[in-house]
C-alpha cells in the first residue's frame, strides 16, 4: 500500500503492508487523498479520492471550590487548570458582590460571589465548558460594646452578654485586654461574661 496522492496529516502513516493509516494526528486539518495498493505480479489498483478530517481536540477545566470569606480579610487567589494546557480566564457573574483582575478577587459587598473559569481554545482545541464555583461573601465581623449592665455587686451572681455580628463560621470571644474581676470569666462561645465576683 502506498500514498498515491495528497499528503497526510502531521502524525499520520499508511503500512505499507495493511494499507491502515494510524498515527496520532498533530495537525487540524482536511486532507485529500488516494492509496494505491499494488500485489506482486504488479498488478495495481487506486481507490477514489477521499477526505481525511481531524477536527479540533476537546478540553475540560479543573476549577475547584472556594472557601467562605468575610469582607475586610483581604483578596482571595484563584487556579484552575484546563486539560489542554492553555491558559484558564476568570470572570465574576457577581460584580456586586466580587470582582476578579487576573487570578485575584477582590470582595465587595457581602452575598454570594460566583466565579467563572473559561477557555476559549485555539487551532487545536475547541472551547471548554465554563466551570463556576461560588462561595458566601460574609459582612465585616464585628462586636458591640456594651454601655450597660457594667455594674455588679459583692458575692451576687453577675451577667454580661457581649453580642457580635458578620463573620462566617464559628466565632470565638476572648479577653483581649485587661484582667476580669476574680470569680468573673468569659464564654469563649457567646462572649458572655458570667460569674460570682
Amino acid at each position: 500500500f502506498t500514498l498515491f496522492s495528497g499528503t497526510l496529516p502531521t502524525g499520520l502513516s499508511i503500512s505499507s503492508s495493511t494499507g491502515t493509516i494510524s498515527g496520532t494526528p498533530t495537525q487540524v486539518i482536511d486532507r485529500a487523498i488516494t492509496v494505491r495498493v499494488a500485489d506482486t505480479a504488479s498488478a495495481t489498483a487506486t481507490t477514489s479520492s477521499f477526505t481525511l478530517s481531524i477536527g479540533k481536540a476537546s478540553q475540560s477545566i479543573t476549577f475547584g471550590s472556594l472557601s467562605n470569606k468575610t469582607m475586610g480579610t483581604g483578596t482571595v487567589s484563584l487556579s484552575a487548570t484546563a486539560s489542554s494546557g492553555l491558559t484558564v480566564v476568570f470572570t465574576s457573574a457577581t460584580e456586586s458582590v466580587c470582582t476578579v483582575a487576573t487570578a485575584t478577587v477582590t470582595l465587595v459587598s457581602a452575598g454570594t460571589c460566583t466565579i467563572n473559569a473559561n477557555q476559549a481554545g485555539d487551532g487545536n482545541y475547541s472551547a471548554a465548558a465554563q466551570v463556576p464555583q461560588s462561595f458566601t461573601v460574609a459582612a465585616a465581623l464585628t462586636i458591640t460594646t456594651p454601655n450597660s449592665g457594667l455594674s455588679g455587686t459583692y458575692n451576687t451572681s453577675y451577667s454580661l452578654a457581649i453580642s457580635s455580628s458578620g463573620g462566617t463560621g464559628t466565632k470565638t470571644f476572648t479577653l483581649f485586654s485587661g484582667t476580669l474581676p476574680t470569680g468573673l470569666s468569659i464564654s469563649s462561645s457567646t462572649g458572655t461574661i458570667s460569674g460570682t465576683p
